[in-house]
């Protein structure tokens, strides 16, 4: 027979408070409201009133008693008696500083289908962290769980503004696959606010607001969905809180509404269920007005900035209207980010990464500051941030999702002039750099590959040891259009990732410029046995994912450089005389020596001076350690 005894021990007892806790800074006594389990009452390091789904309980008292970085472990104060036996209960949490109001918490234990919820029974026991926080990490980024302060939403201080994709007035609005007329979407009357004004036939098919009102308090993005946390602003919701996951393509923002908080399956066109309440699906399209405006100006790109850029530190990037594609970095786990430009001063454009980063458990959105001047028929740029150790660049670091100007632009003026960085469009005015070493053959085998078709081009050959900064094809006519029957690629920067090396060159060949908008390429190179696989793109590797190939050759019959020169060689192979001594050979050897170690030293001096320019920004060691809070949050 099962039976259950319930015991309450009244208080908070010291035995369980080991002083061992320290809750972010933000999370003060008082009244917090959960987006999972409505109003929470925080006291020092315990949670009072935790709503729970055991028999014959409501809520439990939770002091913490361990802690690791973000994580934190709790212990019920209350325990029942199970078969005879002391059972205790305990709670993880990963819990996440936003800003003085707003917090998000992940619960890092798994369901237990006796207590039925997220609680860790154990009988006869205190709990191990590892124990109870039991759930598979890395968490899905979408089930956080927002927390905010009581009353900080009437008052104005938790509401952020929406995402920039929102900002606009949408005159079609369709729910659940029913489309609305004369139903608006309002997100620039206000734009920390959510307007759904709807109208027939949608009275009966609304939002999980009954007013249609929401405010904006906290939003990640993961893959192609951003999953935006809204309070409810009803008098009396049902539900406080809905996740709101979307896409904006074009002018088409397509979502779906969970309640609560989303779940791991969540995105923008698979809404979740929670307590057996299915998400809405909501499409908003047709903008009469859009209100993307950050700062004094609408940041956007002068038009001769659009384009490929070449910098003199031996880099390329790629920048559309307000977005600047594959910024180089040195922060762990990134090569290149993506910028958007979020506002504009004179030549100072403050930019915020569309990547997020993890330092120390806390999600942390990363800014520049770039001053981008005219320079002759190009450009240069400095970069107007301070280096930042934790990032290992000079970047802004924040837990914040909005930051100020001058915040981000905060290195002191005037730059040093050699660190500016030249962006070049014109690549003839750029200097080649050798091609990668498993390109230095002659191919005297070419095929051109078209799908399953392959086509074999007689006579025709690359050639990269004549030059070895430059790739030389000859190709006879019968192979396509794609290229000239002569052309040559000039090797700009390459990066090589296993197997396979990306490559950018450069061309005049008008074949090929007309089938790109600059005369940029980008090859990726793939060895395989007795050749290699060359497939060319438009213009920016980044976008390999997402666009055709120009061009698929198949090059094969390769002959290193050194057997190909020596078989073009015409001098006879013995050039001293004939009683030529041992000295003279000792001494021509010794001078090819000393030559050599000439040139290697040039190289890495060279190699040392093309280096990021971000080096010189990075300061020395200070005596004393930072700490992250020097970060400005």
């Amino acid at each position: 027979m099962f039976y259950v005894l319930v015991v309450i021990l009244f208080g908070l007892s010291s035995d369980f408070a080991d002083g061992t806790c320290n809750f972010p800074s933000t999370l003060t006594d008082g009244t917090w409201v959960s987006a999972e389990k409505g109003d929470l009452v925080l006291s020092g390091t315990s949670i009072l009133s935790y709503p729970v789904l055991i028999t014959g309980v409501s809520t439990f008292d939770f002091n913490c008693i361990d802690q690791s970085g973000t994580t934190f472990l709790f212990q019920a104060v209350e325990f029942q008696n199970v078969f005879g036996v002391i059972t205790r209960f305990f709670l993880c949490l990963d819990i996440q500083e936003i800003n003085g109001n707003v917090l998000k918490y992940f619960v890092g234990t798994e369901y237990d289908v006796f207590v039925k919820d997220f609680i860790f029974p154990l009988a006869d026991a205190i709990a191990a962290l590892a124990q109870a926080c039991n759930r598979a990490t890395p968490y899905e980024p979408q089930t956080y769980i927002t927390l905010v302060k009581s009353g900080s939403v009437a008052d104005g201080s938790a509401p952020i503004q929406c995402p920039d994709g929102l900002l606009a007035v949408f005159t079609s609005v369709a729910i659940s696959g029913q489309t609305c007329a004369n139903s608006v979407l309002d997100v620039c009357s206000n734009r920390t606010q959510m307007n759904f004004t709807m109208d027939t036939p949608c009275a009966t098919e609304l939002t999980f607001s009954a007013g249609g009102q929401y405010s904006c308090l906290h939003h990640v993005t993961s893959g192609q969905t951003t999953y935006l946390s809204l309070w409810n602003n009803d008098a009396s919701p049902t539900y406080q809180f809905s996740c709101f996951a979307f896409e904006v393509v074009g002018d088409v923002v397509t979502a779906t509404e969970t309640i609560k908080y989303c779940t791991a399956t969540t995105d923008h066109v698979t809404p979740g269920t929670r307590d057996t309440i299915v998400g809405k699906t909501i499409v908003a399209q047709d903008p009469s007005e859009k209100c993307v405006t950050l700062g004094a100006t609408s940041c956007t790109f002068p038009e001769r900035l659009k384009g490929v850029w070449i910098t003199s530190d031996s880099t390329i990037f790629r920048i559309n209207s307000t977005t600047l594609h594959g910024y180089p970095v040195n922060i762990p786990g990134y090569r290149t980010i993506d910028l958007t430009c979020e506002e504009v001063n004179q030549t100072k454009y403050k930019l915020r990464s569309i990547q997020q980063t993890l330092v120390f458990g806390l999600t942390v959105n990363m800014f520049l500051c770039m001053d981008i001047r005219p320079s002759q028929d190009n450009y240069l740029y400095y970069v107007g941030t301070d280096f930042e150790s934790f990032l290992n660049d000079a970047l802004l670091g924040s837990i914040n999702s909005t930051v100020t100007f001058d915040e981000v632009c905060n290195r002191p003026e005037p730059y040093d002039v050699d660190s500016a960085v030249m962006l070049v469009k014109n690549a003839s005015s750029v200097q080649g750099i050798p091609c990668p070493q498993s390109t230095r053959f002659m191919y005297r085998s070419l095929s051109v590959v078209n799908g399953t078709n392959i086509t074999y081009c007689n006579r025709s050959q690359l050639d990269v040891c004549e030059d070895t900064t430059r790739m030389r094809i000859k190709i006879n006519d019968t192979c396509g259009t794609a290229l000239a029957t002569t052309v040559e690629f000039s090797c700009l920067y390459y990066e090589e990732s296993y197997n396979t090396t990306y490559l950018y060159m450069d061309t005049n060949d008008s074949n090929m410029m007309s089938l790109v908008d600059h005369n940029i390429i980008c090859a990726e190179l793939f060895n395989v046995s007795g050749g290699l696989v060359m497939t060319i793109y438009k213009e920016y590797c980044s976008d390999l994912m997402n666009t055709d190939p120009i061009l698929f050759l198949r090059l094969s019959s390769a002959e290193n450089c050194q057997s190909h020169l020596t078989d073009a060689a015409t001098t006879p192979s013995s050039t001293l005389p004939a009683d030529s001594s041992f000295t003279t050979y000792f001494i021509i050897g010794g001078v090819i020596v000393l030559c050599i170690a000439i040139g290697v030293i040039v190289m890495i001096i060279i190699s040392r001076q093309k280096m990021c320019f971000q080096c010189r920004l990075q300061p020395q060691v200070p005596d004393s350690g930072q700490q992250f809070t020097d970060i400005n949050l």
